[in-house]
């Protein structure tokens, strides 16, 4: 006895269930079989039907909370073993229970099967969403970097909720509340997740409904002041309170510094000194990075004419360049107009690009790269050596420099791995005839590794933090760092 399944001569398929039982003679020997084929189509439906309904939510289709707990033990699991994050996400729908009170069940179900289409359009591959019932839905969110993705994609799902749903002829309006659980920090297994969740999220439900809490409640700070950044960011161009420092970056041979990196700098009076890596992420997300990016590579341009006009012709400038910049139409165009207004030769300029780029090494990419190179600037990959992957793609991109990542500077001679890996990044450029700065150098140990292993720049702390056009003017007047593998200059 066994079942199959088969096709039907008109194409359709259906389950079979299948008998065979051996034909003897006289003397008991098998001298064929018989076969009795019995359709099983509608049984099998039927199993199938009930096993999606023991695991999905009637209503809406979405998993429902055995599915759910399942798929989440899975997901932790995995984050155990790779050691990564998870977030829980407990949402309930604010205003629900009077839309459904007043126009009925028939409109509210209406209301759930819409939320629920938009919550699965918020979601990335291999995240989860279920129904708890009622209007209550969470979902699990794996392979987090840190607590900025459950952020963004909070804030997604809120202004999905934001938009008003069209039933019949009423126009409804919904908002959320979630609170957001993390693992390993706020708990190691499915319970106590789903538990931290729902407190937070009824700590969102007192916040005012319409945002999100952690459970944590350092993270919850951390959100507010994100927040506070962003809402803070949008006048921030318009009242100057942005202004440009600049790094030394330094020959290891001749000890002469070559150019400067403009590194943009926020100061506010009730936040005061607003770290880079605060306000640049909420900057790209909020699409503010391009604004804020034509502004640093004007204010840098600007004041290497003015560096070339005090009788330092040949200095460079270096001005990192965002994703969202680079892909924008037209920034080729600026970045020939800004040359052009403060009379620079394309030489001068230097343009860092993240890893990223090259490790998505789409034919757009490659394009707008290979115009900004046709027009004479010089391109740099920053923070390079964190992602392995794009080294095949050095020879596709028309890249004149690199920049090693100051987390394998910082072990150089101390760790037998960061001290192999910078070993080998700089001969794989020397192999593609490409420079090599290295980041974060802090001590003379450093910068005598680097120098001695064929690294031709460095910049760092062990020469000089980011300081001010007017200190670096200063610098550039009365400094020349020393090459002596026995002596250093720090400034």
């Amino acid at each position: 006895n066994y079942e199959t399944e088969r096709v039907r001569k008109d194409g359709k398929r259906l389950y079979v269930s299948l008998t065979i039982s051996p034909i003897k003679d006289a003397a008991g020997a098998i001298r064929g079989a018989s076969a009795i084929a019995r359709d099983i189509t509608d049984r099998k439906r039927a199993e199938e039907r009930i096993r999606y309904l023991a695991q999905h939510d009637s209503l809406t289709g979405l998993p429902n909370r055995n599915l759910f707990r399942d798929r989440i033990g899975q997901v932790i699991v995995h984050a155990r073993r790779a050691r990564e994050q998870v977030a829980v996400l407990f949402l309930d729908l604010d205003g629900f229970k009077q839309i459904n009170d007043s126009l009925g069940h028939q409109i509210g179900d209406r209301l759930l099967r819409m939320a629920a289409r938009r919550l699965q359009g918020c979601l990335r591959e291999g995240d989860t969403v279920a129904r708890l019932g009622g209007d209550e839905f969470i979902l699990s969110l794996p392979g987090l970097a840190d607590s900025n993705d459950a952020i963004l994609i909070s804030n997604k799902i809120l202004e999905a909720l934001r938009e008003p749903f069209l039933i019949e002829q009423h126009e409804l309006h919904l908002t959320g509340s979630i609170g957001i659980s993390l693992y390993p920090a706020d708990g190691e297994d499915v319970e106590t997740l789903l538990r931290a969740a729902d407190t937070a999220m009824y700590h969102a439900k007192e916040k005012g409904r319409d945002n999100y809490q952690f459970f944590t409640a350092h993270l919850n700070d951390a959100a507010r002041r994100r927040l506070n950044i962003a809402n803070r960011l949008h006048r921030a161009l318009e009242n100057n309170e942005f202004s440009l420092y600049y790094q030394p970056e330094i020959h290891l041979g001749s000890g002469r510094v070559f150019a400067a990196e403009a590194l943009v700098r926020w100061r506010r009076p009730e936040l005061g000194l607003i770290a880079p890596n605060e306000f640049i992420k909420v900057a790209e997300e909020t699409g503010l990075i391009v604004p804020l990016g034509e502004w640093a590579l004007r204010e840098a341009a600007g004041q290497l004419r003015q560096w070339h006009d005090a009788g330092f012709p040949d200095l460079r400038m270096t001005v990192n360049l965002s994703p969202q910049q680079l892909r924008r139409p037209g920034f080729v165009e600026l970045v020939k107009a800004v040359l052009q207004e403060n009379r620079l030769s394309p030489t001068s300029l230097d343009l860092e690009i993240t890893e990223g780029i090259l490790m998505a090494h789409s034919q757009e990419n490659l394009h707008f790269l290979q115009q900004l190179s046709d027009v004479g600037v010089r391109l740099v990959v920053d923070d390079f050596g964190v992602g392995y992957s794009s080294l095949g793609y050095l020879q596709r991109f028309p890249i004149h420099a690199l920049k090693i990542d100051q987390s394998f500077v910082n072990g150089v001679g101390l760790d037998p791995n960061d001290t192999a890996l910078v070993t080998a990044i700089i001969a794989i450029a020397h192999s593609l005839n490409l420079e090599v700065v290295a980041e974060g150098v802090e001590s003379e140990e450093q910068a005598t590794f680097l120098r001695a292993h064929g690294c031709e720049a460095a910049q760092g702390f062990y020469y000089s933090q980011p300081i001010s056009a007017e200190a670096f003017i200063e610098l550039l007047r009365t400094r020349t760092f020393s090459t002596s593998p026995a002596s250093g200059v720090s400034v």
